[in-house]
């Protein structure tokens, strides 16, 4: 069977406009994917989309005064608009509300109600609304104000509902994730869950809500005066992205079992927990891994609030910055397994260091004396193994930009990438090519511009997934070729006497002050 590799990001909530975390996450969920795309042969598919039922949505609504389903349609432009500006590449934007969704939410709810797992009861519970999530029994908690959350936000909820007996499932799901069946990134998320489960093992949950006080959802199958709660219809978006129902049954595709969901830590309990539970019983396969980020925060390490007054609109972002800024900014400034600071201060001094300085300069210098030094073409080098000191450099850089995506640490794998431009613009200074023009010395002036064209080529390469509209750019530039069949990472493969072009892009312009 074909090896395959299926990404997903969280679906968001569409009740408010995207925040800056919405954009960490689909960049970082898309750098994944293209960098897949890029460096195997095998198939790869990303999804997200949007979370669209649920009690903050269908409140949302009224408040706007219109429909679930129009303020839903209106809300996702929103994403989709951001998402576009992100140059974010996406298999499949899914939505809950669609039908094939609601086919494979109702296969599942039957298929782990076959196996005894769903019962009803009457449950008297705090709920909060912002998360969406069951607190704990009112019977047992008679003050809210314990649970640490704004009055507002608390609902004592009294109805009968459907749970889901996922306490059966404590030993199947430690065991999973304590051996890495199912892995937990980073390491510390995944002892703080297992530390949980530990202390209060897995409780069953309220998977149904009165479709009299929350019309807006999925009917529960064989009784449509109940609506799936949010977290078991949501859960499953991501098998009906790797899958179909068949005459009731599910059947996943070639890209399932998951490779990686991507989502925020204040979520991956639910990740973590209730999506295995449901799994086991339903009898499919378990995800492979889940990348549990931090949160991007404000000025003086602050989560970022409108009453703090520290809220930086992304969309804002994109038009000051451009698309490449921004996406530099998340995967490298933010660190991808914990919390981040995010200030135009210190966007404004990346741009121009990292992104301006660094790399653009790079690339306008060494083409400009390429073209100047070499009537306009790629000069002839050392093709193939050589042994010279770039080459080593290279060989070593990419080994280290590998195992760090591999371990799900982004911004340590475009540190690496950095750390090539910085040696790049160091080998021009101690080398001197200018002076090697003047002296004569044409041959060595040649295979040095050479081997700095294909340092240019391998940085930009490793740039692609995270600067896909700059890095593009300048390979166009350099004519160098970035077919996965190429293996890019080998030395040597730019071609020698291809004509460069007359005018060299400027990448980051200078920004007014």
């Amino acid at each position: 069977m074909e090896h395959t590799t299926y990404i997903t990001s969280s679906i968001h909530y569409p009740n408010a406009k995207p925040h800056m975390g919405h954009a960490l996450e689909i960049v970082q969920a898309d750098f994944l994917a293209r960098y897949y795309r890029l460096f195997t042969q095998q198939p790869v598919r990303f999804q997200t989309g949007l979370d669209e039922h649920g009690l903050k949505i269908y409140r949302a609504a009224e408040a706007a005064g219109v429909s679930a389903r129009q303020f839903t349609e209106e809300q996702q432009q929103h994403f989709v608009s951001l998402f576009q500006g992100l140059g974010v590449e996406a298999d499949r934007f899914i939505r809950t509300s669609e039908d094939d969704h609601k086919a494979m939410a109702q296969a599942l709810w039957k298929a782990c109600d076959a196996k005894g797992d769903i019962y009803r009861k009457t449950y008297r519970a705090w709920y909060d609304i912002k998360e969406e999530e069951f607190l704990g029994s009112a019977d047992d908690v008679t003050d809210p104000s314990v649970f640490g959350i704004e009055e507002r936000f608390i609902e004592l909820i009294e109805e009968e509902n459907y749970f889901f007996a996922a306490s059966k499932y404590t030993s199947q799901v430690r065991e999973a994730l304590a051996s890495d069946v199912y892995q937990i990134v980073p390491e510390n998320r995944k002892l703080e869950i297992l530390n949980f489960l530990d202390q209060k093992g897995m409780q069953d949950v309220s998977i149904s809500r009165q479709a009299s006080k929350l019309p807006w959802g999925i009917p529960v199958p064989g009784d449509e005066s109940q609506v799936m709660y949010v977290w078991f219809d949501a859960l499953t978006n991501y098998l009906t992205g790797a899958g179909s129902v068949v005459d009731g049954v599910i059947v996943p595709d070639q890209f399932w079992p998951a490779s990686l969901h991507c989502v925020g830590k204040d979520i991956s309990r639910f990740h973590a927990l209730l999506w295995p539970a449901m799994l086991l019983s339903a009898g499919v396969a378990l995800p492979k891994r889940l990348l549990a980020h931090g949160f991007v925060l404000g000025e003086g390490g602050r989560k970022m609030s409108k009453s703090l007054g520290n809220v930086v609109d992304p969309t804002d972002v994109l038009t000051e910055y451009g698309q490449s800024a921004l996406r530099w900014y998340l995967l490298k400034e933010i660190p991808t397994q914990g919390d981040g600071v995010f200030t135009e201060a210190r966007i404004s001094e990346i741009y121009a260091s990292d992104l301006a300085n660094d790399y653009g300069n790079l690339v306008s210098r060494v083409v400009t004396m390429a073209k100047k030094y070499a009537d306009g073409k790629v000069p002839e080098g050392i093709h193939g193994a050589s042994g010279n000191v770039e080459q080593m450099v290279v060989e070593e850089k990419w080994r280290d930009y590998h195992a760090a995506v591999d371990r799900l640490e982004i911004n340590k794998a475009l540190e690496v990438a950095h750390s090539l431009v910085v040696f790049a613009n160091k080998r021009i200074e101690e080398l001197k090519p200018w002076a090697m023009a003047k002296e004569g010395n044409t041959e060595a002036l040649h295979e040095l511009l050479y081997e700095l064209l294909e340092l240019i080529r391998h940085v930009t390469v490793m740039y692609l997934p995270a600067m896909p509209e700059s890095a593009a750019r300048v390979l166009e530039v350099v004519y160098a070729s970035v077919d996965t069949g190429d293996q890019p990472w080998i030395w040597g493969l730019l071609k020698s006497g291809e004509p460069l072009p007359e005018e060299t892009p400027i990448l980051f312009p200078r920004r007014q002050a």
